[in-house]
């Protein structure tokens, strides 16, 4: 489903997987608050995930795929 995504939103969706907040992201690609809100929303979107629960359930699986 992440070739849904544009280029900044991946990576962006990155980023969200490497913890960071909306905050840190912003200021690491040098683009305002709103803006990386709004890529955020629309990864959200693409992806069918609703909050961020179920974006962190959405990366669980990936994750323990890298530890094996």
């Amino acid at each position: 489903m992440l070739e849904k995504l544009t280029k900044r939103e991946k990576d962006v969706y990155e980023l969200i997987k490497k913890g960071l907040n909306c905050k840190k992201i912003s200021e690491k690609f040098g683009i305002s608050i709103c803006t990386t809100l709004k890529h955020k929303t629309n990864i959200f979107h693409k992806l069918n995930i609703h909050n961020e629960l179920q974006l962190k359930c959405y990366l669980l699986p990936e994750k323990n795929l890298k530890k094996k």
